[in-house]
C-alpha cells in the first residue's frame, strides 16, 4: 500500500566491538522502499572482513531523525510496480455498456499523507482529473474520460504525466459507509486483506455539482 509497514533498524552485535552495528535500515510502504545495508569494515582483530560498519547508538538516532521524515517522500512506485505487472494494460476505450453514474460524481482522496496522495475528480460530463502529490511536490497528473459498468469504474487517460503515466486503469466500487468508495486495481489485494481505509481506497471528500 502493505501501506505503511514501519521502518526497521536492524542492530547486530559484532563480537569484536562493544557497540551495536547498523546491519540494515529499511522502510517499506506504499510506493517507497529505502534501504541501507552493511558493508566491509576493519576489524581490530585482523584484516578487513565483510562485517557491518560500526555506528554508535547516537549516530543511529541521528540517521533515523534525518531519514525517516523523507522515507515516504520518494514517490517511487517500487512496490506497486510488481502489482501493475500482473494487471492488463490501461484501456484505450470505455466499455460499451458504461454509463455516467451521477452518484459517483464527486472528489475523492486516498493516500498516506506523505509520498502517496491521490486526488481524483469524477465529473458529470464524463471527464476526470487526477493528481498525485507528495511532500516533495507534484508527482504527476492525469485527465481523461470515465464510466461505470456494474461495480467497475473504467478510466481512459487522454493525458498523463509523471507517476500517473499508464497508472490509472480502473476501480471497483465498494461500500464506503455514507458514500461509495473506489478501490483502484493496484490496491485490490490490499483492500481484500485489510478492508476499507484511506490507504486502500479513494474516499469521497466533497460532492461535485450535477
Amino acid at each position: 500500500m502493505r501501506r505503511h509497514a514501519p521502518c526497521v533498524l536492524d542492530l547486530v552485535k559484532d563480537r569484536n566491538f562493544k557497540e551495536p552495528a547498523l546491519h540494515s535500515f529499511q522502510c517499506n510502504g506504499p510506493g517507497r522502499r529505502v534501504s541501507f545495508f552493511s558493508f566491509a569494515s576493519q576489524s581490530p582483530a585482523g584484516p578487513a572482513v565483510d562485517r557491518p560498519h560500526v555506528m554508535s547508538l547516537k549516530t543511529l538516532a541521528i540517521i533515523a531523525v534525518l531519514i525517516l521524515p523523507f522515507a515516504g517522500c520518494a514517490g517511487q512506485r517500487t512496490e506497486t510496480s510488481s502489482v501493475e505487472q500482473k494487471l492488463p494494460p490501461p484501456p484505450t476505450t470505455l466499455p460499451a455498456d458504461g454509463v455516467i453514474d451521477r452518484g459517483l460524481v464527486a472528489e475523492y482522496y486516498g493516500g498516506d499523507g506523505l509520498g502517496y496522495n491521490l486526488a481524483l475528480s469524477l465529473r458529470v460530463d464524463g471527464t476526470f482529473s487526477c493528481k498525485w502529490t507528495g511532500c516533495l511536490g507534484d508527482y504527476g497528473n492525469a485527465s481523461g474520460v470515465w464510466s461505470r459498468s456494474a461495480d467497475r469504474v473504467s478510466f481512459v487517460s487522454r493525458e498523463a504525466t509523471g507517476m500517473l503515466e499508464n497508472y490509472l486503469r480502473g476501480a471497483t466500487v465498494v461500500d464506503g459507509g455514507e458514500f461509495p468508495a473506489l478501490v483502484l486495481d493496484q490496491e485490490r489485494d490490499f483492500y481484500e486483506q485489510h478492508g476499507l481505509s484511506r490507504y486502500s481506497a479513494l474516499q469521497r471528500t466533497s460532492r461535485l455539482s450535477n
